[in-house]
């Protein structure tokens, strides 16, 4: 009190008439006669504060303490959101690998051809046996254990531009182009990929315009994303037909990126460095074989759709995927690795050109974990052999026993007996 002691008292000074002004002078040095009753006068007490500035400064101190409390709440609010997050992601992360323990698929039993050749007919039968119990395999005197350590992803390029709401419409004119599989193998740490033709004969439904089956078919797998609405209904029916044609591996999700969708995702990381297998010539591209290039999404897109129309035309086309998609896959885990802001930035510039069963828990789950594993060699391709049909339309037929060392490759172990 004794700034404002100070103050009051000066205001008291003025207010003195002049006559006054000595004594009060005498008071303060200390030299003033006792008063009437022989008493020293006493020290004024310093007043009080007024009710309006008291008011204002109760008013001013509860505005500090509301503001503090909003804020305290605020903080506890977006901690506990992102704790919850985290956990979602952590408990999606757990449930994931907890559903692929499931029995190991059977002996792939792989679509033929009508009319085989001589050759193809003197194929002697495989050197397996698959163990009934277990579902371990026993191939050329090697005994084999299903690693069910390991998550399988579907991933599709699709050759339209963009999703479309077709309002519950079925039968679109969108096809599978790019059809590839991811392996997250937790056990060993590592990625593999393979890759699987379009023109793979396959078995699938037949949908109406309603959404209902009235026959089955065995055609070349980019139609049965077609028979779907080009959303969820069109992943189920290409994720049950790629399962089955491989012996029923399990799959857990499957996801599909449209045309607009890859010009977006090769300029989120910057762009893809490779040399080009071949010479690609376009009115404004021109893609020199051998000469590095980092592809713009122009350049991207040409790259990995240009194709001969011929009986290897697309084999050769998806040997430039391959070499493209692990370009792509090793630049953006990398970048992950140094910003884990990386699958939140590619995730936004592609989220309208995507569709996909796994919610954004999932996505960032998947990338911290991808980007602690190593991507394995090159993308391996399901092996097989290629002819033209009556109509000159290709048919992709899978190798049953390359596909089977593929298979043993990669989701299996040996077992010391």
């Amino acid at each position: 009190m004794t700034r404002y002691k100070g103050h009051f008292e000066a205001g008291a000074d003025r207010r003195r008439t002049a006559a006054e002004q000595p004594a009060a002078e005498e008071l303060a040095a200390g030299t003033a006669a006792p008063d009437a009753a022989g008493q020293e006068a006493p020290e004024l007490p310093a007043p009080e504060q007024a009710p309006a500035a008291q008011e204002s400064a109760n008013a001013k101190q509860k505005k500090k303490s509301r503001a503090a409390w909003i804020v305290l709440c605020v903080l506890l609010l977006l901690a506990v959101t992102m704790g919850s997050f985290a956990l979602t992601v952590a408990l999606r992360g757990r449930s994931m690998r907890r559903g692929t323990q499931t029995p190991a698929p059977q002996l792939p039993s792989v679509v033929r051809p009508q009319q085989e050749t001589e050759d193809e007919e003197k194929e002697e039968p495989l050197e397996v046996e698959q163990l009934p119990e277990s579902g371990d395999i026993i191939y050329k005197g090697q005994h084999y254990r299903f690693n069910d350590d390991i998550v399988t992803f579907l991933l599709l390029g699709i050759d339209s531009r963009r999703p479309e709401d077709t309002n519950g419409v079925y039968n679109v004119e969108a096809f599978s182009d790019v059809i590839m599989l991811a392996a997250l193998d937790y056990h060993n740490r590592r990625i593999s990929f393979m890759t699987l033709s379009r023109d793979a004969m396959c078995q699938f439904p037949l949908l109406d315009p309603d959404g209902n089956v009235y026959g089955q078919t065995t055609a070349q797998l980019a139609l049965a994303f077609s028979y779907g609405d080009g959303g969820q209904k069109s992943l189920e029916l290409t994720k049950n037909a790629v399962s089955a044609l491989l012996g029923n591996l399990p799959i857990y999700s499957c996801s599909a990126l449209y045309l607009d969708g890859l010009g977006a995702l090769n300029d989120a990381v910057g762009g893809v460095t490779l040399e080009p297998l071949e010479t690609i010539r376009a009115d404004d591209v021109y893609l020199e074989q051998g000469r590095t290039v980092t592809l713009n999404a122009r350049e991207a897109e040409l790259y990995i759709r240009s194709r001969q129309y011929t009986v290897e035309g697309n084999l050769i086309r998806m040997e430039r995927e391959k070499q493209y998609f692990k370009a792509l896959v090793r630049q953006m885990l990398a970048s992950v690795r140094k910003d884990t802001g990386t699958a939140m930035r590619v995730y936004n510039a592609v989220k309208g050109d995507v569709v996909t069963d796994l919610d954004l828990s999932d996505i960032l789950y998947l990338s911290a974990t991808a980007a602690k594993m190593k991507v394995t060699g090159d993308v391996m391709g399901i092996p097989g052999s290629v002819r033209l049909n009556e109509d000159s339309f290709a048919e992709f037929y899978i190798d049953e026993q390359g596909f089977l060392e593929l298979l043993l490759s990669v989701y299996y172990e040996p077992v010391e007996d």
